[in-house]
């Protein structure tokens, strides 16, 4: 169960009621972890500390109600620190290869490099580690990391796409990487996020809004 928190308390407030309502309502059994919060220490919608209070209270009430679930949290990869590690069960890390501005031919060697050396050793426990977004637009333009300027940087496209998946996909299934993908559909509520030359927010589905395999997609058949 996802559970959004941002900056504003009375949403906050209502979404965690909203989470307790459905457990009182339908039990714990249809679900298999609770995520509580999407990149609110990237967005700085709160302190590691305040995000740290949440969770522990998230946590203190499952309990209270017998409800035994796994409790995570989503950010960006670079942005977990040992300390919020260990109130979490599950370490999940966004990581996109695309804002490190390098070649979709070395994305996936990069993905697993980055998540290894930032999230992977905050747990002893490597089944604790989930990257919880990783992906590729399908067009947009080219993005250079943090360089004002880029050569070649990641390029926005179907064939960049396909050759993250190319590397990616296959080998996480063979190595026991717990992925998602992101993502599975376009969402055009974020073209408000788009900059000029830099057209690629609403560009990361597989699918077009019409929930159509877009042309040139691939997915890897891994037998």
């Amino acid at each position: 169960m996802g559970v959004w928190q941002d900056k504003n308390a009375t949403t906050n407030k209502r979404q965690l009621e909203q989470m307790y309502s459905i457990f009182d309502k339908y039990g714990a059994d249809p679900f298999v972890g609770v995520i509580v919060g999407n990149e609110v220490l990237f967005r700085e919608d709160m302190t590691a500390a305040e995000l740290k209070t949440v969770l522990t209270g998230v946590k203190t009430n499952l309990t209270a109600a017998g409800i035994d679930l796994p409790l995570a949290s989503s950010d960006l990869g670079d942005d977990w620190t040992a300390e919020l590690a260990n109130e979490v069960d599950y370490v999940m890390a966004n990581i996109h290869p695309f804002f490190a501005g390098v070649d979709s031919k070395s994305a996936a060697s990069w993905t697993w490099d980055f998540w290894q050396n930032h999230d992977v050793v905050l747990k002893a426990d490597v089944t604790k580690h989930i990257i919880s977004e990783t992906g590729w637009p399908s067009t947009g333009g080219t993005g250079c990391g943090g360089a004002a300027t880029c050569t070649n940087g990641s390029v926005a496209g179907i064939t960049e796409m396909n050759s993250f998946m190319d590397d990616w996909v296959c080998q996480a299934l063979a190595n026991g990487t717990n992925y998602f993908w992101f993502e599975a559909f376009d969402e055009p509520w974020k073209i408000k996020f788009n900059e000029e030359g830099k057209e690629w927010e609403d560009k990361w589905g597989l699918m077009d809004v019409n929930r159509n395999l877009k042309p040139g997609v691939t997915i890897p058949d891994c037998g």
